[in-house]
């Protein structure tokens, strides 16, 4: 580090007490914009399903909104023909380029912008717009790698990484930003984009919600003027959104990169500026849309009265860096009932939900390094596979069916299968509806019981037609009946109604029990990615407790991560068990 760095950091350290004390209070908090944001908020479709054809919907029905103001064109096309645009806002002096989703499946401030653009249209003559519209001009590309957003993967069609095409230029994208920098010469850029979800703040432990950098134009990490505007607008967004975010912004971790847009452009003359948004605790994407909104319309004000000026860049330099990843849940130091037949074993057991929203077994082991959204603490807890159950002898009644239901799923069945015998078949949709009524959290699916030989082929052909409805297997009385007649045919689960009773099985539960049951469940019905704890496996979960007489005692259930009951009561989450009926 130059000394010029040193004493710049001993001045800032020697005068301020708290991180929170770097720049005057206010500054750069525009309040109101976080108060007008749901009237304004304009880009409402889910991030993952934004599309070229979105895009295109909202620029259209911007320039029908504001014909004169709003201007935007086509500038190229990518390797799979879709149209890349350029929205020109404002007629300042001074430039700024903007450009999102290079990386297809990082929609994050593509949203956000519209959600800018959108404002300072409506807001074309409160004053401070005003004047960000005389003294700036806005150059921004919403969605730069069409054909990635496509698929929501982050290359585009020739498999590169837009992103690592500065010197090279082969791809068409990177072709039409290298030209969009050559034709305009803006002063200022932003290079928008989302990071893992789950990196922590230095050694804090609290979730990263944005990473902010100004990407080096050397390999020794120098200065100048231009990186030094860049780290003072990093400072302008750190207190724009340190009321919402302290302690949740954080330094990207990255060394210089001379093949990366970000580092070309601060090396080419443009005060660059990466933004990332990263993870949240709840509702993930709405919020770091309008953060991103306030981050960019503040830093627009203060670049265009020039208070940015003001700014402290040492502020950059001591931003915690992104660091290790954060689980979303963490049950530590539990005794694991693994589901394979092995003995049980202590641990620590973690598990991240995954861009479906699906809560995965991520790891085992020793975990006391890592933190978490939800930690759990295991001690005198027991961890098993949820059980597979077989609802027979059912009615159809609402009320007592749900009742029966949540009976099973209480005593630790996470999977129930509901037996249909021949003249209920057609009764299937009828349950379906029931289910769906309830927003039922448990994971369900429709068994053929079969309590008759099959003694012709027309047996046979009726019973083909009935697991054509989606049953997921056969249960019947004899053994023999199912598993050498159907098993070998239809490859699929068939069991003996005695080895399916768990209910049995669970009325006098115990730990050794609990070891046989979860290993037998397994290998009953063969449900994907169920059934064992293992890394990759989905977390479909039960924490056992012990009684007075050391009895197993179900504490908390867990349907594809969610805690849906805990202690007997049931805790509403955003998630539905799979319905094996319609999948």
């Amino acid at each position: 580090m130059h000394i010029c760095k040193l004493v710049s950091l001993f001045c800032l350290f020697s005068t301020l007490t708290t991180f929170s004390q770097l720049l005057p209070q206010s500054l750069f908090q525009l309040s109101f914009l976080d108060e007008e944001y749901e009237n304004i908020k304009y880009s409402k479709h889910a991030l993952k399903e934004l599309r070229i054809q979105h895009v295109e919907g909202m620029l259209s029905n911007l320039k029908k909104q504001f014909p004169v103001s709003f201007q935007f064109e086509e500038i190229g096309r990518s390797i799979e023909n879709r149209s890349i645009y350029l929205v020109r806002l404002g007629k300042g002096t001074t430039k700024i380029l903007l450009w999102s989703q290079m990386h297809g499946n990082e929609p994050t401030a593509t949203a956000a912008l519209f959600d800018v653009f959108h404002y300072l249209m409506k807001n074309k003559d409160k004053p401070f717009v005003k004047n960000i519209l005389n003294k700036i001009t806005i150059l921004a590309v919403p969605m730069l790698n069409p054909d990635g957003a496509d698929k929501f993967k982050r290359r585009n069609a020739q498999g590169l990484d837009i992103n690592r095409d500065a010197r090279d230029r082969q791809s068409p994208e990177g072709q039409i930003l290298f030209q969009l920098q050559q034709t305009y010469r803006p002063d200022f850029g932003f290079n928008l984009h989302d990071q893992n979800a789950r990196r922590t703040a230095g050694k804090t432990n609290k979730l990263v919600a944005i990473a902010l950098m100004a990407p080096p134009y050397d390999s020794n990490d120098n200065d100048n003027p231009v990186r030094l505007r860049a780290k003072k607008i990093v400072s302008v967004i750190y207190e724009a959104l340190g009321p919402y975010l302290y302690g949740h912004i954080s330094k990207y971790d990255a060394e210089y990169m001379p093949r990366a847009f970000g580092d070309s452009m601060q090396y080419w003359g443009l005060s660059t500026i990466l933004i990332e948004s990263g993870g949240w605790y709840s509702e993930r994407d709405a919020f770091l849309q309008k953060m991103n909104f306030i981050a960019l319309v503040t830093v627009f004000d203060a670049i265009a009265n020039e208070s940015y000026t003001n700014a402290n860049p040492a502020i950059y330099d001591i931003l915690p860096e992104n660091d290790r990843n954060l689980y979303d849940i963490l049950i530590q130091d539990v005794m694991v009932f693994s589901g394979t037949g092995i003995p049980p074993f202590r641990t620590d057991v973690a598990i991240n939900y995954n861009s479906e929203k699906i809560g995965m077994i991520a790891d085992l082991g020793d975990l006391n390094i890592f933190a978490a959204k939800d930690t759990i603490n295991g001690d005198d807890l027991y961890l098993t596979p949820g059980f597979v159950g077989v609802l027979n002898d059912f009615s159809f009644e609402e009320k007592e069916l749900i009742s029966e239901l949540r009976k099973m799923l209480k005593s630790g069945m996470t999977t129930i299968l509901v037996s249909f015998k021949n003249d209920q078949i057609d009764k299937i949709s009828e349950f379906e509806k029931i289910i769906d009524n309830n927003q039922f959290s448990v994971n369900v699916g429709g068994i053929l019981y079969l309590d008759y030989e099959l003694k012709s082929s027309s047996d046979t052909l009726q019973v083909l037609r009935y697991l054509g409805k989606n049953m997921i297997g056969v249960i019947g009385k004899d053994s023999s009946i199912t598993k050498f007649t159907l098993a070998r045919i239809l490859k699929k689960p068939a069991v003996a109604l005695a080895d399916a009773n768990l209910a049995a099985h669970l009325e006098s539960l115990n730990f050794q029990k609990i070891k046989s049951l979860t290993s037998e469940q397994a290998e009953l019905w063969k449900i994907p990615k169920r059934g064992k704890i293992q890394i990759g496996q989905i977390a479909d979960l039960v924490l056992f407790s012990k009684d007075s007489q050391s009895k197993p005692v179900v504490n908390t259930i867990f349907i594809k991560g969610y805690p849906v009951s805990r202690g007997g009561e049931w805790i509403n989450v955003p998630v539905k068990g799979e319905n094996w009926f319609t999948n």
